[in-house]
């Protein structure tokens, strides 16, 4: 017989932290995210993209320092997706067949830059290389041909394979296309390139700000029901996901996310296979809205979000917060194993800096200092992406001082690798290698000072 009240107290469980952490049935991680980033032409180039804020497209010369923040994060794949020029959209999207396209150049410039310390997934469809906006090639009636766009496809991610991407994921909905690119890649050797099926997507309202960083919104000419799922169908997502796996699907996606995990929890019940989840631009942009106009608090938001997709089966996530819940991941690590005054430097703009070293004394916005027991916790480089996730989320602070011990070279080192943080003069005999018994101390100095020193 089931137990009941008073015997059976479920708030017995949560009535502590170290309880609710203890029997949390869902753990969210940086490992489960992968990264979109947007590609633009040019040299030096970082666009803000006005309906996704804080998201940019980058240049290709510069596409490989998000690809190494993502290894300092942690995440283990970023997504490409190229703003392919006007002049090279055509109505057949030859430049998507182009072994030097914009897409292959930032596959190329992340390889070189990060070997295979990341894996690069790279979007299959023909919409960001039409001129007509359409996924597919479009015939006298307008209507967008399977079998035709499918010979295409096929091309296409042959030449993203050979530039060095890792899992091709086709977007197209095209019918029995995932067949064919199974083919076409083991007929040109490409036996462990990965097909990530959007076996799932629906022709839903929450695209739009995606169309504006591709630059495929003015150009669309009708719209992609005829390809694109109805948003009122179930049964037939699963009829999809069970041909795309047929054909050689390594796993399937859903699209877009959170209106949808009612589909991804019925793909992973019935086929437990890995299933991922696209929580697209809409769904970013009304997060950003809502914290923006405080209706909600945008680091709660974002984690709950996310964990919803992990409690709904997913094996991942591709998400424009990745590199932020990154580091918010990253802080709750360091909130398990540091002191009160660090948390407590986290919810204010300053804190007493007394003890800072000669050089800085007097100069710090705020201050705090890590535990030196808790370098032997794992947390290194947690506690230097949470140090950089409060000085650059939390405060707005351009950048950090750190005085770093021996023991804790890996985290000096992240900072360092991202161009966030720069070492103190502290008058250490050896630089590199202060004390061993002196614990860290990581100090953000106020903006004036800092555009001081810049000039």
């Amino acid at each position: 017989m089931a137990a009941a009240y008073p015997a059976l107290r479920l708030r017995r469980a949560r009535a502590s932290a170290w309880s609710r952490a203890l029997y949390r049935e869902t753990v969210l991680t940086p490992a489960d995210l992968i990264w979109p980033l947007f590609v633009t032409e040019g040299s030096g180039e970082e666009q803000p993209i006005a309906t996704l804020p804080g998201v940019s497209r980058w240049s290709v010369d510069r596409i490989a320092a998000r690809a190494k923040e993502a290894v300092a994060l942690g995440i283990p794949c970023v997504a490409l997706f190229p703003n392919t020029p006007a002049a090279l959209r055509s109505p057949d999207a030859r430049e998507a067949l182009n072994p030097d396209n914009l897409m292959c150049r930032a596959i190329r410039a992340i390889r070189d830059a990060c070997g295979y310390d990341i894996g690069v997934l790279t979007d299959v469809a023909l919409d960001p290389y039409t001129s007509h906006g359409q996924d597919g090639l479009v015939d006298a009636a307008g209507y967008v041909v399977n079998d035709g766009t499918v010979e295409l496809l096929v091309e296409q991610a042959l030449v993203q394979a050979a530039a060095g991407a890792d899992i091709v994921a086709p977007s197209d909905m095209m019918d029995g296309r995932v067949g064919a690119i199974r083919a076409g890649l083991e007929g040109a050797g490409h036996l462990n390139v990965q097909i990530m099926s959007y076996a799932a997507k629906y022709a839903s309202a929450f695209y739009g700000p995606f169309r504006d960083a591709v630059g495929s919104r003015g150009l669309l000419q009708g719209d992609k029901k005829s390809y694109q799922m109805d948003p009122a169908n179930g049964e037939e997502a699963l009829r999809e996901v069970a041909l795309d796996l047929a054909e050689g699907a390594d796993s399937v996606m859903v699209k877009p996310g959170l209106p949808y995990l009612d589909i991804v929890r019925r793909v992973k019940e019935r086929f437990e296979v890995p299933v991922f989840a696209y929580q697209v631009s809409g769904e970013y942009a009304m997060i950003e809205a809502a914290a923006a106009a405080g209706a909600g608090e945008r680091e709660a938001l974002v984690l709950e979000t996310l964990t919803a997709f992990k409690r709904a089966g997913c094996s991942g996530v591709l998400t424009y917060h990745a590199a932020h819940a990154a580091r918010l991941y990253s802080f709750l690590a360091v909130e398990r194993c540091e002191d009160r005054a660090f948390l407590g430097a986290c919810g204010i703009g300053r804190i007493e800096t007394a003890s800072a070293p000669d050089g800085l004394r007097g100069e710090v916005e705020i201050g705090w200092q890590l535990r030196a027991d808790c370098w032997g916790q794992g947390y290194a480089t947690e506690a230097a992406r949470a140090v950089l996730a409060m000085a650059f989320e939390r405060f707005a602070f351009p950048t950090v001082f750190a005085q770093t011990s021996e023991n804790n070279r890996a985290s000096w080192r992240v900072m360092e690798r991202l161009g966030m943080a720069r070492r103190a003069d502290l008058d250490y005999p050896d630089p590199d290698y202060p004390p061993q018994d002196n614990p860290t101390m990581v100090y953000a100095l106020p903006r004036a000072d800092w555009e001081a020193r810049q000039t």
